[in-house]
């Protein structure tokens, strides 16, 4: 089977890349210039906490009907505010019924999806990528798949798609209702606009945690008001209670990591990139919240404070921990 990862970037040229590593047949569609890096150098770079690889695969930025016959599935990688755009152009060349498989982050990219296409799945990757040169990707260590079917349950492909993706190491699993494991994977998103915002000398702060905690505990409250199920697809995820329980324990400081990775956000926001998809993660708590009246300040701040280093273009780490979360109790103080 031919695997067409379209929208790759870093998530996607990782998996793809790994995939290219265990022999599968891989194509990337992405960039101009990051497919013509890969052409050039005649594949992907890969560096890891485990060492660096060189994956021989093929990559273009034109996709065509051609390229998409035979035995053949989608991996679906952009970022969310192009999900409709690209299933635009991706549906005048591929088939109604073509496996298309959603590793993106949010909760509304596979209805978009469905739109078009009539075999559509849900994943989620526990796993930071950097893309931060053409025809290159970094990760620290390979992290968790989940895979099902949309809007729930399994079938044969998503069994053969298990398979595929354990063999070539990653830490698979299908879940029969992906999006609570969707949801699970947004309130775990919400933190990631802190990590790329905050000083990197602040991570180990009680403002950076207190941070964190606060957002994920706004969205358990909003979830649970609207009776939305955010839970793991088994034991080895952790559970919303778990994750709060975690963020709640005594840390030692951090030893610094032999492959620096950054985050999606902060990469689009030292790349000055012309979009962000925090609004996608937190946009959907601060609407329900609105909806039930429920205050949720530290993802309205979180979310104003990584919008503000976008359009004035300020640069990952542009603030302190101490003023964020100043801001937070300000707003909760006017209310």
């Amino acid at each position: 089977m031919r695997i067409v990862v379209f929208g790759a970037g870093a998530v996607g040229s990782t998996l793809g890349g790994l995939l290219a590593l265990n022999n599968r047949d891989v194509l990337l569609v992405s960039r101009k210039s990051h497919s013509e890096a890969i052409r050039s150098q005649k594949g992907l770079r890969i560096k890891s906490g485990t060492g660096d690889y060189f994956a021989s695969l093929k990559s273009t930025d034109k996709l065509n009907a051609k390229l998409l016959e035979g035995d053949c599935c989608i991996f679906f990688t952009p970022k969310s505010n192009d999900t409709r755009k690209c299933v635009e152009k991706l549906s005048k060349v591929a088939p109604k019924d073509i496996p298309v498989i959603s590793f993106q982050n949010g909760i509304a990219n596979e209805d978009i999806i469905a739109e078009k296409f009539s075999n559509v799945y849900g994943g989620v990757c526990k796993m930071t990528c950097s893309f931060l040169q053409p025809g290159h990707v970094s990760f620290r260590r390979i992290g968790r798949l989940i895979i099902g079917k949309h809007p729930k349950g399994s079938d044969a492909f998503t069994r053969l798609l298990l398979n595929m993706l354990s063999e070539a190491g990653f830490r698979a699993a299908v879940s029969r209702s992906i999006a609570c494991d969707k949801w699970l994977k947004l309130a775990a998103n919400l933190q990631s606009t802190i990590h790329a915002i905050i000083d990197n000398r602040d991570h180990d702060s009680p403002e950076f945690t207190a941070l964190k905690l606060g957002l994920v505990e706004e969205a358990k409250k909003v979830f649970k008001l609207h009776k939305i199920k955010a839970k793991p697809c088994d034991a080895q995820e952790m559970s919303l209670d778990e994750m709060i329980s975690e963020l709640k324990k005594p840390k030692a400081p951090r030893a610094g990591p032999a492959v620096r990775v950054h985050n999606s956000t902060w990469q689009n926001l030292y790349l000055k990139r012309k979009q962000i998809e925090n609004g996608f993660f937190h946009g959907p708590v601060i609407y329900l919240a609105r909806e039930s009246g429920t205050p949720v300040p530290f993802n309205e701040v979180a979310l104003e404070m990584v919008t503000k280093s976008h359009t004035e273009e300020l640069g990952p780490e542009a603030f302190r921990a101490a003023e964020v979360l100043e801001m937070v109790k300000n707003r909760v103080d006017k209310k």
